[in-house]
């Protein structure tokens, strides 16, 4: 305001020239005029500030009414620079005084509540700020208005404008106190928090929307501290485990691996702390009891205060994908191993054909009295053994000639019960669980018997010191079993047939290996390693499956899965009937083999038999001796498996050609490739490599003569 004017009045001239010039010195503005000069009326001109001069007490005077003068001065102008203040600052304020009636409103509070200044000052604070609590309580309703909300504990409420608009608030209130502490009024801060209202609820959004993705993945999701513990988990993680999460948080991550990807796992992790790449990896965690499951983890920093605080965890749990791999690569290694073995028994059986045909006709020139006919005896003998390891390569092979039928599995056991006994030591207690309601199953029961046989004399080996080996029967349900295997036609759900012992158990390793032929942990001499792998390709033909369960010390169960029949089983075949004696031939055969040793052989034996023999190599030159023959042909006898022309091909154009011709089919492999003369309606028959020289010549008359 500048310094104020000082109005000096004194009627003597030279005094006030005095006071005059001293109240210049001082830096006031100084008047001085004397009695005659005042205002009308003797009043005091505007603006000035009359001082009575005392000689004695102008000091005291002067300084008094500055010292008044200064206060009222300042004090209008903190209200102004106040009130300038409330205008400009972004929250509305609201005062009233203390009988509640409105004394100030900012511009804020103005466009907040829909009143103006002017017509809101005088009225109850109730009629212009209308303040409603975010969280209604009838007790907090109450003192919604009182001013009870510091800035350190903040009321948010919403406030109801003039027009019914609602605006999120957050209110902050104070008392307005006299220097003696009277209450003079309230002022109230209304900061507008829509902006933020609107980002929590963004945020809100977006958490839910984490943690429903969180806890509804099937994926196990995880954090760990910088160090390795284990700081949270989702549901997933309990479900795959079976672990509940609260056994976990707070615990060293490397404990829940497996110790040999523990040092792994945790190199990797230090390169994620590091900010380096770290592509998903295959991890093994504990599961329960006593298990565990493969998982495919990928990892990524947690981010705290622009530095890795800790690991983002993606666990997915690839355990039976993995199990499907390894069954699909068993299945493939179990195939090359098949045709390899397959081939082998094919080129055997040639062999065989022959040492046992030339063997056969040695042992009848000789005559039983000859002292030579024993060696010849000896050589058969050790043919059936060597046919007998063939066969074991064609069930590995799947190739092996069988006859399936509607099988009761109950009745299959039961009558080779007095030979399964015989088959255990003293020790080892025998037990029989058989579903006496157990559906039939579609195999060959010579098959079935061997695959018994095999496995009980496997779980006796085991159980050196004795023990108990269980064979039961029960139906399985589709829970139980997800195998991949070609189920027949008429097969409705499934049969479980299984062999559990109390013996030494295997680990994975061995597990892993377990069906490979001639793969075997006995010691040399005591087994070929041919008997599960055997086994393995018998269940398979059957459209069957096989699951092992077994660990070290705590015994083995093999689990043998067949497609389940609704018909009815089949009885067991009677004892065969004494051949009756066979006819010599006279009729004209077209002999067809690949193996010369062979094919002269069985041409010795069909010409001493009385029967005329055209022969050819492969289905080629058979084709172009038949056109050659002048005599009619009334029985081709052929290999399946032959080259430029197999077996099947060649009679199905020579019966075309000559409808009346019969066939016999004659193979190593076994029936892989033999026509079903039934569906065909084709006169063929089937011999199995090897075969004796009366077999051969009995099968040729019984086609011949039907």
């Amino acid at each position: 305001m500048g310094n104020p004017r000082i109005l000096v009045v004194e009627d003597e001239s030279a005094a006030a020239r005095d006071l005059q010039a001293r109240l210049r010195d001082l830096g006031y503005r100084v008047s001085a005029i004397d009695t005659a000069e005042a205002g009308p009326g003797g009043g005091i001109p505007d603006g000035d500030t009359a001082l009575a001069i005392h000689e004695k007490k102008l000091r005291g005077a002067i300084e008094t009414a500055l010292q008044q003068h200064a206060m009222e001065t300042k004090l209008q102008e903190s209200q102004e620079w106040f009130f300038t203040t409330l205008r400009s600052i972004g929250d509305a304020v609201v005062a009233s005084d203390e009988k509640g009636r409105i004394t100030f409103l900012n511009p804020q509070a103005e466009a907040l509540t829909g009143w103006s200044l002017g017509e809101a000052c005088g009225r109850p604070l109730g009629d212009v700020l209308r303040i409603e609590r975010r969280a209604p309580d009838a007790a907090e309703d109450r003192d919604a208005y009182a001013p009870s909300h510091s800035a350190a504990n903040p009321m948010d409420a919403d406030v109801v404008a003039r027009d019914g608009d609602r605006t999120p608030v957050e209110a902050k209130s104070a008392l307005i106190r006299e220097s003696n502490g009277h209450v003079m009024g309230v002022v109230r801060i209304l900061r507008d928090v829509t902006d933020r209202k609107r980002a929590e609820e963004v945020f809100r959004r977006s958490e839910r929307r984490y943690r429903n993705l969180v806890e509804k993945s099937q994926d196990i999701i995880f954090t760990l501290s910088r160090e390795g513990i284990i700081t949270s988990l989702n549901p997933a993680f309990e479900k795959s485990t079976g672990w509940s999460s609260r056994e976990w948080l707070y615990r060293p991550f490397a404990e829940l691996l497996n110790p040999a990807d523990a040092v792994p796992a945790w190199e990797a992790f230090r390169k994620v702390l590091r900010g380096e790449f770290f592509p998903p990896q295959e991890m093994r965690l504990r599961a329960k009891p006593g298990g565990e499951i493969v998982v495919e983890c990928g990892c990524a920093p947690a981010i705290q205060d622009d530095r890795p605080g800790g690991i983002w965890g993606i666990a997915r749990d690839i355990t039976q994908r993995k199990n499907l791999e390894q069954r699909v690569l068993q299945t493939q290694k179990m195939e090359a191993v098949g045709r390899l073995a397959g081939g082998i028994a094919h080129d055997f059986n040639n062999l065989l054909t022959t040492i046992n045909g030339h063997a056969d006709l040695l042992s009848q020139a000789l005559g039983s009295k000859s002292p030579l006919v024993a060696h010849a005896q000896g050589i058969l003998g050790s043919v059936d053994k060597a046919a007998a390891l063939t066969r074991q390569l064609l069930s590995i092979s799947r190739q092996q000639t069988v006859s399936p039928r509607n099988l009761d599995l109950n009745s299959v056991i039961s009558r080779q019960l007095p030979g399964l006994t015989g088959l255990m030591d003293e020790n080892i207690e025998l037990i029989l669980d058989l579903d006496p309601q157990l559906a039939p199953v579609l195999a060959d029961i010579n098959q079935i018997e061997r695959v018994i046989s095999i496995l009980i004399a496997n779980s006796r080996d085991a159980m050196p010191r004795g023990g108990k080996l269980t064979v039961s029967t029960s139906e399985a349900s589709g829970q139980d079993w997800r195998p991949a295997f070609h189920s027949d036609a008429g097969a409705t759900g499934h049969v479980i047939l299984s062999v559990r012992d109390t013996g030494i158990g295997m680990g994975d390793e061995i597990k892993a290996r377990l069906f490979e032929p001639f793969f075997t942990t006995k010691p040399i001499g005591k087994g070929a390693g041919l008997g599960l792998s055997t086994v393995y390709g018998i269940v398979k033909s059957a459209g069957g499956d096989i699951q092992v369960e077994s660990s070290p010390g705590k015994g083995t169960a093999i689990n043998l899965l067949f497609p389940r029949l609704n018909e009815p089983a089949v009885a067991a075949p009677a004892a065969p009937i004494a051949q009756a004696e066979i006819k010599s031939g006279v009729e004209t055969i077209l002999l067809v083999e690949d193996d010369d040793d062979v094919r002269f052989l069985l041409s010795s034996i069909l010409k001493a038999d009385g029967y005329s023999v055209l022969e050819a190599k492969d289905g080629e030159q058979a084709l172009e001796v038949t056109a050659a023959s002048n005599e009619p042909i009334n029985l081709v006898l052929t290999d399946l498996q032959m080259p430029k022309l197999g077996g099947r091909r060649l009679v199905e154009k020579l019966l075309t050609a000559h409808p009346g011709m019969k066939a016999v089919f004659m193979s190593g492999f076994g029936r892989e490739d033999f026509p079903d003369a039934q569906a065909n309606g084709l006169p063929v028959s089937f011999l199995e490599k090897p075969f004796m020289p009366k077999s051969l010549v009995r099968q040729i008359r019984k086609v011949l003569d039907a």
